[in-house]
């Protein structure tokens, strides 16, 4: 699916989706249902309230392999203080390995982008699959996405957690609105979502196994490129995106800190 077509039809559909369903809530409050909080109000944590029960929680994330990569330990400390709950996922199809090898997740629900023609009968699946596991809790990792707030209300889940961004209008839907500002690296903001469970601290780092197979293509490519062990540490960004403060906790002024190597600096390395 091109990005370009996805962002505006997210931004402009999902709005009056998002828009629609609110709506439709509180006249189901009007007559009895469960209530949500008015569209422009916050929901700050009150003193003594006990977190929700969390029997079944789901979690959402869309788009971002580096972001999934500052999510997992949020989702570990997530295991760590609810060690009985059941885990699961709700993610982009090609994300679903990175998540499946974190040994987190009790499951994976993907949704598969890559064909126009195939999104729609895998979001159906999707949503059908989520309304059928009766969730306690969602919490949404999206920052900017209404999508995920939707299929995050369509869940029924009693308690959803999520960032209400400011100027995107997506933090109608959630139960519980998180704050969401760039003041801090990405994996602490991520934890800013487990706060109203109860469950607060520094996200320690998630260890991925690898195959065999894969350390020896990471050795070839190094090789290829001509990086060696003098070259350690060795970072890795997106071709044509810069660094930030969130993106790179530690920087180094006087050059020592770990090197930098986009794609375009290795074959230049290489030459």
């Amino acid at each position: 699916m091109d990005i370009n077509l996805a962002r505006p039809i997210d931004n402009w559909g999902g709005l009056a989706v998002c828009a629609a369903l609110f709506g439709l809530s509180r006249l189901r409050t009007a007559v009895g249902g469960a209530r949500l909080p008015p569209m422009r109000a916050t929901t700050p944590p009150v003193p003594g309230r006990p977190p929700p029960a969390a029997r079944r929680i789901l979690a959402i994330k869309f788009y971002g392999l580096g972001n999934m990569v500052m999510i997992l330990p949020v989702v570990h400390a997530l295991r760590e203080a609810l060690p009985g709950a059941e885990i699961e996922f709700l993610t982009l199809e090609d994300n679903r390995p990175l998540l499946e090898r974190s040994g987190l997740l009790h499951r994976v629900i993907g949704v598969d982008i890559a064909d126009l023609r195939r999104f729609p009968q895998s979001l159906w699946r999707a949503v059908r699959a989520v309304q059928g596991r009766r969730y306690d809790v969602v919490i949404d990792f999206e920052q900017f996405v209404k999508l995920s707030a939707i299929l995050a209300f369509l869940s029924g889940a009693p308690e959803r957690i999520g960032f209400n961004t400011d100027g995107q209008r997506r933090g109608w839907l959630y139960t519980t609105r998180v704050v969401y500002t760039d003041s801090e690296h990405m994996s602490r903001i991520f934890m800013r979502v487990l706060r109203p469970l109860g469950i607060e601290g520094a996200p320690r780092p998630v260890r991925l196994s690898l195959e065999p197979r894969e350390q020896e293509a990471v050795a070839a490519l190094l090789e290829e490129r001509g990086i060696g062990r003098r070259d350690f540490p060795l970072v890795a960004s997106s071709a044509g995106r810069r660094l930030t403060s969130r993106d790179s906790p530690t920087r180094s002024a006087s050059g020592t800190g770990p090197r930098s190597c986009s794609p375009a600096r290795a074959r230049r390395s290489a030459r």
